[in-house]
């Protein structure tokens, strides 16, 4: 595990935690809030703890996803034995 602290514009650590959350080979643990750094008003900072992610990690997929999916594809799922798989 690792302890990391970003420091930057509100913009540049928002942009840097997206890419870390959907990175599919870290595992964000915990992400604090923002925080300003002493004496300026243009720079805060973030604290997080991340890991390595053992395997490979599907993406997150809303359910709407999934449904508009299965709506474009006319997948019966009453009457299909096929298994969706997201990756």
């Amino acid at each position: 595990m690792l302890k990391v602290r970003l420091m930057g514009t509100k913009n540049d650590i928002t942009w840097f935690k997206k890419i870390m959350q959907r990175h599919p080979k870290i595992e964000v643990l915990e992400l604090s809030d923002l925080y300003p750094n002493k004496g300026t008003d243009k720079y805060y900072r973030v604290y997080a703890e991340v890991k390595k992610r053992n395997g490979f990690a599907k993406k997150k997929i809303k359910i709407a996803y999934i449904l508009k999916y299965i709506a474009y594809n006319n997948i019966n799922i009453k009457n299909t034995q096929k298994t969706l798989a997201f990756y």
